[in-house]
């Protein structure tokens, strides 16, 4: 039989156990009145003195200890001395049992005479001690039945339990000899019991105890009312129901409301204050069980194993569980409940960067000789698993795994023992989540372990921290010397995505595992949806990451060019956008008219025949041209060449065009080869703008820009047949050199940021675009199922490539400067980056060609070189990010679902300042427009402290770039450090006026940038000040 770890043991069958509480809770306080009231004639002829006091007493103030007491005591008498027992310990069973005050007497009292006359508080309390007393001394079996291995607690130590019932599956057993009760069963215990074929004895034997889902009293399951507490009413079996009445806490509530969608079952993610939980139950697990039992009601439904999905106890405390969203509001009012989060899905969102960002190797550069390459530092690639066994994964040379490092190496298949090595010294997977709300995962497709079998974690991961390797390509293309940005560093996998997404409680755990396991950095290649931080579990995790001086460093999502599409936007992390080096992957559209139309593939197999001109024709029209079409091809899904929409007699033997959007560009390509077609062209649209991307094709195919795709769409809807439309694909091989470079990459999501604008976001841009890297042995480049190819490396685009480049240069930069701190190490990468590309002008925006600006670059292109030595950091502590939420208007109990911390000064962090003056490396100011020339100007300023780590004496001068139409001012001008990590602060005042006579239209805004940089003659300081001005709407 398989039994499971004591943690996860539920539903104890003593049946005995804390029988009062029941009684308490069923019948109410006059059931133990009439308990503990000495009735009968003799009591109303004598009034008995009382045993502590000697006053005389009235009948009807005489209470008893116990049945096996004749002692008699008034009400104030009984219930101070239960009171100091239970205070002092004292009583025997560490303040469990009370005895009767007597010293003549060694009864003990009984709770259930003394509940008429005893506070509340004092009885619960009374009750929750002896219920922990009979836990600890319990002793555990196991359900005996063959298909259920829960483990139970089958006596108290005094009385052996006779009967019992098991939690998880609901049927009876003698707890003696473990004899399952069915109809013509003999054992003796049963028969006293009086079981028959009736069923259970239960209602009739110890009726106080009701399984899950059968509880009585005055339970009520709706938010903001009072429901069975579970302050001891699941310590795994040893039950007891009391009725509390607790108020919502609006937060919570307001939450759980929000993304509640309807009254079905999903995962809510409930973080807790960590020390609120009550002494009954020996683990925080079995006080979570307890509290979702107590919310929901009925168990009936769990998972296998119980409620919980994950336990949290280093990133955050609290738990995941499935439940309606009824019960998640009913916890969301509990005491020791800090917030209650709806799970939310998230998405996924090199030969030639590391040259490109100037980390040469031989010679070493001064970044990677201070930092020894990384060596001995950790860095958590939370993804989609990984490949153990690349090159990119090699430990030869490298020495002992670092003696601090406290994680583990998950097994499984295609992940044996020895996976690990002294490179990839840990590797986990986190799919409980997933299954929780996607059923049971679909093993021929998917691997339970830390395996990656998408390609995406061994990607990353190679980038942040891959080994050198050579020769290095994919299909010919971008040939060299691969590596990642920190080579020495160790490297540990969490794997949280699966073909259902990443889901928020799987993703909790892995922070949660990163914190405790004891790993420098963490990358986080995952986006999705902007909430507020108290309900953005990635945000709540990542604080607790850096509240334990983790760098967290995240993608800023791939939802660009449009504004307002960034995402992971916690002050605490570092958000990476993407952008371009000096490489491409030229593969041109020539057409039969003499056109050239520039585009990107990275395509090696078989080519077109040389000099031979095929016939075009666009998908969109009529199925792919020439009419006909077959009638599961509407004009929409072919145009975007969808499974099943192409007119295979229009399309065979022609390059087709297809439009981009909804199913992915190597889809596409499969959907047009296996329609007949010999190429095909992949045609940006309006929103897509010149973004391109090179794909590993499985056909000859490109990319085009939106421009280039309407010439190429009006060149063939003016074909005729005597002149039909023609052209090839000329592949022309790697490129180096290309200007201009970076660019901003197109699909690289932009500011503002959505939820607290006074946050420039992304912080800063990354190499992002075609980036070559690590890929598994077992999928095919194109990333599709029929793609059959193999390649040891893979060249993708995103800014989940951006990310990890940031997560090793951080690597870096923690190893040279071990003292630094989170906050300090992204102010260095942010106040060294740079704005102005390979042919010294500002960076540009590839969607449009025009020039980019903050919020499509935030702070700049990343510079490892120059982050090294910053000269001067703006560093943030914890509790500075709680005075930032503090100034959100975020109430105590918002800020406690971020940080664990009490926000009980929130009021002098509100006089000192505005959500702004957090000590951002980047200046970020919004005014609304009001009316008339009073309005017309708009002011604010910024506090900000730079801390010396230059390196001795050193004196800053001020220098501003106004943004058009402001006036800034800094004061002082000139800040003069004597000593390294000295800190002096200064403020800047900005005075901004509406463009254009003061006038503009409704709902419009106005953004302008510029920048404030400190120098001392060796390093440059640069934050940039963007002002946003917005028209009300009326």
């Amino acid at each position: 039989m398989t039994r499971r770890d004591p943690r996860r043991l539920s539903g104890v069958p003593v049946r005995r156990s804390c029988r009062l509480a029941a009684l308490a809770s069923r019948h109410g306080p006059s059931a133990g009145a009439r308990h503990g009231t000495v009735a009968g004639a003799k009591v109303a002829q004598n009034h008995y003195p009382c045993s502590i006091c000697m006053e005389p007493m009235a009948p009807s103030s005489v209470h008893r200890g116990g049945a096996s007491c004749a002692h008699a005591f008034c009400g104030a008498c009984l219930s101070g001395h239960v009171r100091a027992k239970l205070e002092s310990g004292g009583g025997g069973g560490g303040g469990a049992v009370v005895r009767c005050p007597d010293a003549s007497c060694t009864a003990a009292l009984d709770p259930e005479h003394c509940r008429g006359v005893l506070p509340s508080e004092v009885f619960e309390r009374w009750c929750a001690a002896l219920c922990e007393s009979m836990f600890l001394g319990a002793r555990r079996t196991y359900c005996p039945f063959p298909d259920c291995s829960e483990m139970m607690v089958a006596d108290d130590g005094e009385d052996r339990v006779t009967e019992s019932e098991c939690h998880v599956c609901h049927r009876l057993f003698c707890a003696q000899c473990q004899v399952a009760w069915h109809a013509g069963v003999t054992c003796e215990e049963f028969a006293r019991l009086g079981v028959g074929e009736a069923g259970s004895a239960l209602g009739r034997t110890c009726c106080w105890w009701r399984p899950p889902g059968r509880a009585t009293g005055s339970a009520a399951r709706g938010a903001g009312v009072g429901f069975s507490s579970a302050i001891g009413a699941v310590s795994h079996g040893l039950r007891y129901t009391r009725t509390t009445v607790v108020q919502m806490h609006e937060t919570a509530a307001a939450a759980v409301t929000a993304g509640s969608g309807g009254g079905a079952e999903r995962t809510y993610i409930v973080r807790v204050d960590a020390d609120a939980k009550p002494s009954v139950y020996p683990t925080h697990a079995h006080w979570y069980e307890a509290a979702v039992l107590a919310a929901a009601g009925d168990g009936a439904g769990w998972r296998e194993g119980g409620p919980l999905i994950h336990t949290y106890s280093a990133a955050l405390h609290g738990f995941s569980a499935r439940m309606s969203p009824a019960a998640a509001a009913a916890l969301a009012s509990a005491p020791g409940v800090a917030a209650v989060l709806p799970e939310r899905v998230r998405r996924l969102a090199t030969t030639r960067s590391p040259r490109f960002l100037g980390l040469l190797s031989s010679p070493p550069s001064a970044l990677l000789a201070d930092s020894d390459f990384g060596a001995d530092l950790v860095i958590a690639v939370v993804d989609t698993g990984v490949s153990p066994a690349h090159r990119s994964f090699h430990d030869r040379g490298l020495g002992p795994v670092p003696a601090r490092w406290r994680g583990a190496c998950a097994t499984g298949p295609g992940f044996p023992p020895g996976s690990c090595n002294r490179k990839l010294v840990g590797a986990r997977f986190f799919s409980q989540g997933y299954e929780a709300t996607s059923g049971r995962m679909n093993e021929t497709a998917e691997v339970r372990s830390p395996l990656d079998t998408d390609g995406h974690g061994t990607h990353t991961a190679s980038i942040a921290a891959g080994r050198y390797v050579f020769p290095a390509s994919t299909l010919g293309y971008a040939r060299g010397v691969a590596a990642g940005m920190a080579p020495k560093a160790r490297l540990a996998a969490y794997k949280v995505c699966w073909a259902g997404g990443c889901f928020d409680s799987d993703i909790l755990a892995a922070f949660d595992a990163a914190v405790a396991d004891g790993v420098d950095v963490v990358s986080l290649s995952v986006g999705g949806v902007v909430v507020p931080y108290y309900l953005d579990a990635i945000a709540i995790g990542a604080f607790g990451a850096t509240e334990a001086g983790i760098v967290v460093s995240a993608s800023a999502g791939n939802g660009g060019p449009g504004g307002l599409t960034v995402t992971n936007v916690a002050p605490w992390m570092a958000t990476v956008g993407a952008g371009s080096m000096d490489r491409a992957f030229p593969a041109n559209v020539r057409l039969g008219d003499g056109q050239v139309l520039d585009g990107v593939s990275v395509y090696g197999g078989p080519g077109l025949e040389p000099g031979r001109m095929y016939e075009l024709v666009y998908a969109g029209a009529s199925g792919g041209g020439g009419g006909g079409a077959s009638s599961a091809a509407d004009g929409y899904s072919a145009s975007m060449c969808l499974d099943g929409s192409l007119d295979l007699a229009a399309v065979r033997g022609k390059i087709v065009v297809c439009d981009r959007g909804v199913n992915s560009r190597a889809a596409k390509g499969d959907v047009v080869r296996r329609a007949g077609a010999v190429g095909m062209v992949l045609a940006n649209g309006a929103f897509d703008g010149e973004g391109l991307v090179a794909d590993c094709h499985v056909l000859p195919a490109t990319a085009v820009g939106a421009a280039a795709g309407e010439r190429l769409r009006k060149y063939i809807a003016t074909a005729t047949k005597q002149r039909p439309a023609t052209g090839t694909i000329l592949f022309e091989g790697t490129h180096l050199g290309v200007h201009p470079a970076p660019v901003v990459a197109a699909f690289s999501a932009r500011g503002p940021n959505p939820q607290t604008p006074e946050i420039l976001k992304p912080d800063l841009i990354a190499p992002g675009l075609n980036i070559l890297a690590a890929w598994p042995g077992g999928v095919g480049p194109a990333g599709i199922p029929s793609d059959a190819r193999r390649t040891e490396f893979n060249i993708l685009s995103g800014t989940s490539m951006a990310c990890p480049h940031v997560s090793g240069l951080a690597a870096l930069l923690k190893a040279a400067h071990p003292t630094w701190s989170p906050a300090a190490i992204k102010s260095a990468l942010m106040t060294t980056a740079y704005v102005l590309d390979n042919r010294n002008g500002t960076m540009v925006d590839e969607s449009t060609g025009a020039a980019a600006g903050a919020f499509d670059f935030g702070a700049g292109h990343v510079d490892p070189m120059r982050a090294m030595d910053p000269g001067l950091v703006y560093d943030i502590a914890p509790g500075d990010y709680v005075n930032f939420l503090c100034n959100l208007n975020y109430t105590e109990q918002n800020i406690r679902a971020v940080t664990r911390r009490q926000a009980s000064g929130c009021s002098g962090a509100r006089r000192a300042g505005h959500a702004g003056n957090l000590n951002y490396p980047s200046l970020s100011a919004t005014f609304v427009a009001g009316s008339g020339a009073a309005a017309a100007r708009m002011r604010t300023h910024f506090i900000r402290t730079a801390t010396n780590v230059g390196g001795g004496r050193a004196v800053y001068r001020a220098s501003v770039e106004a943004p058009e139409g402001c006036n800034v001012t800094v004061q002082p001008r000139q800040l003069a450090f004597r000593r390294d990590g000295q800190r002096l602060s200064f403020t800047v005042r900005v005075e901004a006026a509406v463009a254009g006579g003061g006038r503009m239209e409704p709902g419009s805004s106005q953004v302008r940038s510029g920048a404030l940089t400190w120098s001392d003659g060796r390093h440059a300081v640069r934050s940039p000040i963007v002002v946003t001005v917005q028209a009300p709407l009326q």
